[in-house]
Formats: C-alpha cells, sequence, structure tokens
C-alpha cells in the first residue's frame, strides 16, 4: 500500500469504529493494536489511534487500556452532542485533553443531518436545524472553539469547500456566551438517533 502511494510513512492510522468497551477488549486481545505499534516501531506509521462514533464507554475503554500509546482519535463533535446524556463533548473530551491526545473532530455536521433532513421533535418545526435554528457558521464555530487538532467536515461542492475554508480562516475564538446560547438553541434535539444516526451503527 505505501508503494502504490508512494510514500515510506502513513500520518495516522486509526482501529475503526470501537462500538463497546467488549468490543475495544475483543479487538485489543487479538492484536490489533500490537499490529499497529509494530508498523509504528518499523517506521511506517507516525500517528496511532482509535476511532468510536457509538457509546463513550467504549472510547474511554480503549483510552484506560491502551494509555500513551494512543496519539490521536476521531470521534464525534457537534452542536448537538453536549446536550446528550451520553456526550463525547463532556465525557471523552476532557480526558484527552488530560492525557494530551490530539481529538479530531468528525460528525461535525451530524453526518449531514443538520443541513438536509427534516427531524421531527414535538414542539419544534420539522425542518433541517441549519439554517432554521443556527446558522452554518454557528454550527462549525462550536466545534471549532473546542480542543481540537482536526476538523473534519463533509463538503460535495466547491463553494462548500470555500465556505468552509473561509470560517475556519476568520475563526478567533468564540465568546462562552455565544456558544452556550448556540448549544442552547439545539438542545431540544438531545439524545436523536435520527439526527446523530452514527449512534446507531455498531
Amino acid at each position: 500500500s505505501l508503494t502504490r502511494m508512494k510514500t515510506d510513512m502513513v500520518d495516522g492510522m486509526l482501529m475503526h469504529a470501537i462500538s463497546e468497551p467488549e468490543d475495544a477488549d475483543q479487538r485489543i486481545a487479538d492484536g490489533v493494536y500490537e499490529a499497529l505499534l509494530k508498523a509504528k516501531e518499523q517506521g511506517k506509521i507516525r500517528y496511532l489511534g482509535f476511532s468510536g462514533h457509538f457509546k463513550t464507554a467504549a472510547n474511554l475503554r480503549v483510552l484506560e487500556r491502551l494509555g500513551d500509546q494512543v496519539d490521536l482519535t476521531l470521534m464525534p463533535l457537534n452542536a448537538v452532542d453536549p446536550s446528550d446524556d451520553d456526550s463525547f463533548t463532556n465525557k471523552v473530551l476532557p480526558k484527552l485533553t488530560e492525557m494530551g491526545v490530539a481529538a479530531l473532530a468528525m460528525k461535525t455536521a451530524a453526518y449531514g443531518n443538520f443541513f438536509t433532513e427534516a427531524i421531527e421533535i414535538d414542539g419544534l418545526e420539522s425542518a433541517p436545524i441549519v439554517p432554521a435554528r443556527i446558522t452554518i457558521q454557528d454550527l462549525y464555530e462550536v466545534v471549532l472553539d473546542q480542543p481540537i487538532s482536526c476538523w473534519v467536515c463533509g463538503m460535495d461542492k466547491p463553494e462548500q469547500v470555500i465556505q468552509n475554508a473561509k470560517i475556519a480562516r476568520d475563526f478567533n475564538g468564540m465568546d462562552p456566551a455565544r456558544k452556550n446560547g448556540i448549544i442552547a438553541r439545539v438542545a431540544a434535539y438531545r439524545n436523536n438517533h435520527k439526527l446523530e444516526g452514527y449512534r446507531k451503527w455498531a
């Protein structure tokens, strides 16, 4: 694979989609991470980690089991997540900061559901959250204000690339009151697995 990609090293490699604590235990027992560590020792991989978008307990189990052998992790961070009962923002991100593990933010637009799908909730208009309740800039700046190393934002049009690049270039931090206000405006969508559909993929 390295030869085909015309490189001698991959910047990062992840043990993908850890779903449950038991899943983490089984993969570690099966030697998955051991194989990645060997490739890192051989100079084929620069940074190692894992991804998990299902339950915070699974992510925390990997961190507990592997400790400083984890360099980075990919997980969902968006404007609704802080209100969820099982919030990656509240339960996992502080641990990453404490351990010095790089956080890669994914599902920052809830796998596109912020933009494209009507999510019905009692008492709220059935419409995509963006721009009905918050702007695209609001949505992404909440994520950019977190202690992250990488912001993953799905784009399928050149205009979106330009738009998102501008949001990133212009971002200089958020006033806490503005940030909390944005989160509050979408808090009624908490624990909604139609919106955060990726939390059912396991």
